[in-house]
């Protein structure tokens, strides 16, 4: 009895440690990047967050060839989180990253939990977050005003509740998953289609549990749409048009699947003429349907191309850009280093990359059924987002709250491997 209290307070100081370390990580982090600015779609967040704070309102005017504002393009989530974080700090850019870094410990926390839910080894779960400490893309999202470190917080959240309710069901677990599936998607839109098809995706699952899952998938949907409704409300007073969160379906897939996009570093001069003409006194809904048009027009002219297009992008959100000739992401510079052999690119993050993805399945498939029956969740919105990007438009920072999870995958087969080793060593002694 004793020496069993022994070993839950270890782990438990232990776990105190591992947090404690990721802490002090997340701040270094914020602290190393204090002074950066926001760039790129930042910018954007940042300025949409001051109108909120001090405007009262949902704006921003982009001045340009064309001008241009913002009030449907972008989602709410993130600049009125950071309308929250300036409302207690003051407009200081600093103290974004500084909240980033402890949603990132929280979320360490709920990964371990899951981790635990998923296996009842108190070691894989440990090893989930010390995998964690040390993968440097999160700690490079801390130091950005996007949106990764706050939609990666609602998801694991949202996950742990529906692992538990895999075990049991609780009307409070199925309000919480709801509100942050709902918020997730007032983060990051594209997740918005995943909520819509969740009741659906109880069909994987054995007879028994349909029966009982059908009432909770059904009430998170429900739920999370009416989490959504006054947004989508806005949206309509405002345009006499459906739109659930934003726009930029047609922007993102245009963008995608344009081959020009992974040729060169682009900009607004570089849009064809006949687009920058139609483009020209449209708003933001006008806009994107161009956008769309195009993209549908770029895709059937060369399926082929298309298709190559879909497997780039899988590689560059999972594969560290394993192939690529030139990146255009200005977070994946081709400075950074490339093998080539021929004009096929290795970035040598890529060799990583790779290799945490192969160990991903392999701890997937190394999971006993029951483990793998709660695991779907997370299974399948890695599958639904991995999708959603191959096919619109992918940037390597759009699965990092996803890698907390492949990490995890990671540390079930290194704790297989293990286990392994442990048992033949054994069986060479007393051989």
């Amino acid at each position: 009895m004793v020496q069993n209290q022994g070993k839950v307070t270890a782990l438990a100081s232990f776990r105190i440690l591992i947090l404690f370390l990721g802490m002090v990580l997340a701040l270094l982090a914020a602290y190393k990047f204090r002074n950066n600015a926001p760039y790129g779609d930042g910018v954007h967040y940042e300025a949409l967050a001051r109108s909120l704070l001090l405007k009262r309102s949902y704006y921003y005017e982009n001045p340009g060839e064309v001008k241009d504002h913002t009030i449907l393009y972008r989602a709410p989530g993130y600049p009125a989180f950071i309308a929250l974080i300036y409302l207690i700090t003051g407009p200081r850019v600093y103290a974004i990253y500084y909240a980033q870094a402890v949603l990132f410990v929280v979320t360490l926390l709920i990964i371990y939990k899951i981790g635990y839910l998923l296996t009842s080894n108190e070691k894989t779960a440990f090893l989930s977050i010390a995998l964690c400490l040390f993968w440097s893309p999160f700690y490079v999202a801390i130091g950005k005003v996007y949106p990764e470190i706050l939609w990666g917080f609602l998801i694991s959240v949202f996950l742990f509740c529906s692992i538990k309710l895999l075990q049991k069901t609780s009307l409070f677990l199925i309000l919480v998953s709801a509100l942050t599936l709902g918020f997730a998607a007032l983060t990051k839109s594209t997740i918005f289609t995943y909520i819509l098809i969740l009741p659906g995706l109880i069909l994987l699952y054995s007879k028994r549990m349909k029966k009982q899952l059908f009432f909770p998938a059904l009430l998170i949907t429900l739920v999370a749409l009416l989490t959504i409704s006054p947004w989508t409300y806005r949206n309509y007073k405002l345009t006499g048009k459906l739109i659930p969160v934003n726009t930029g379906l047609g922007l993102n897939l245009w963008i995608g699947n344009n081959p020009d996009f992974y040729e060169k570093p682009w900009n607004w001069k570089d849009y064809p003429q006949d687009l920058r003409d139609n483009l020209k006194g449209k708003g933001e809904v006008g806009r994107d349907e161009i956008f769309l048009n195009y993209a549908f027009m770029v895709m059937k002219s060369n399926p082929l191309k298309t298709l190559e297009l879909f497997a780039r992008k899988f590689s560059i959100l999972w594969l560290g850009s394993f192939g690529a000739k030139h990146s255009y992401l200005k977070e994946d510079p081709p400075e950074l280093g490339y093998f080539h052999v021929y004009d096929f690119g290795i970035p040598y993050k890529s060799i990583i990359q790779i290799a945490t993805f192969i160990l991903a399945i392999i701890g997937w498939k190394s999971l006993p059924p029951l483990s793998k029956t709660y695991a779907l969740p997370v299974v399948s919105l890695i599958l639904y987002m991995t999708l959603i990007h191959v096919v619109i438009t992918a940037e390597m920072r759009y699965v990092v709250p996803l890698e907390f999870y492949k990490l995890m995958f990671n540390a079930v087969a290194i704790n297989k491997f293990i286990e392994m080793l442990k048992g033949k060593l054994a069986k060479s002694e007393h051989g």
